[in-house]
């Protein structure tokens, strides 16, 4: 028997589109299935994927319209606590702070994939946790893909990363002082500067006044 701790509701409240623009709505809140849990949502990260479907009154991943009968829930992450899970599963309790990528999270409650959440980092709060899986998976998954994905393992390397105080570049700059790059560079404003070196970046490249193209010419970097 499935674990549940909350009293059935309702309706809960959403925010999605219908047709023409964000709004607020109300709708049934999910229940487990097998491999999914609810989570009661306490914070959300929007980045540009939601803007972009929810603007094109599109839902996720295909091309059908929002409609009134069929709206697109705004959410692709988010933190909470998870309120319920299905019969037999052991690697999550309800009660128990997560983070995770979904879809519909912004919303009272998610129905999330267990294999899509983990246990919220306690340094972390709520706010912070809920604005991170997207960006962080998305510079890890680049930086594996270039062959860096452990400690210390850039050691002797350089590398240049884009837009290093935005969503996905601020993460990307972590991961490279903790794999261990001698030099890091990345791209951002002046305003920017003191922000992303105490991330771990050891210049940078002032995109309003510098072009790192003739910058760094003569100076190869490894990634």
């Amino acid at each position: 028997m499935a674990q549940v701790g909350y009293e059935p509701l309702g309706a809960m409240k959403a925010y999605g589109a219908k047709g023409a623009g964000c709004e607020l709505m109300e709708m049934q809140p999910p229940s487990v299935t097998p491999g999914k849990c609810v989570v009661r949502v306490a914070a959300v990260g929007l980045n540009p994927t939601d803007w972009k479907h929810v603007g094109n009154n599109l839902h996720y991943y295909t091309t059908t319209k929002a409609t009134e009968k069929n709206p697109v829930i705004l959410g692709s992450e988010g933190s909470g606590t998870v309120e319920a899970v299905p019969e037999g599963e052991s690697s999550f309790s309800v009660g128990q702070k997560v983070w995770f990528m979904g879809r519909k999270t912004c919303a009272e409650y998610a129905l999330i994939e267990k294999d899509h959440m983990a246990a919220a980092p306690s340094q972390m709060s709520m706010e912070a946790a809920g604005c991170t899986p997207l960006g962080l998976l998305t510079a890890y998954q680049s930086m594996k893909q270039a062959g860096y994905s452990e400690e210390g393992c850039a050691r002797g390397q350089r590398i240049l990363v884009h837009a290093g105080a935005g969503g996905v570049g601020h993460f990307a700059v972590q991961l490279a002082k903790i794999y261990g790059f001698d030099e890091i560079v990345t791209t951002c404003s002046r305003a920017n500067e003191d922000f992303v070196k105490q991330l771990g970046a050891s210049a940078i490249v002032d995109y309003k006044t510098e072009d790192f193209v003739q910058k760094y010419a003569d100076s190869k970097f490894d990634a």
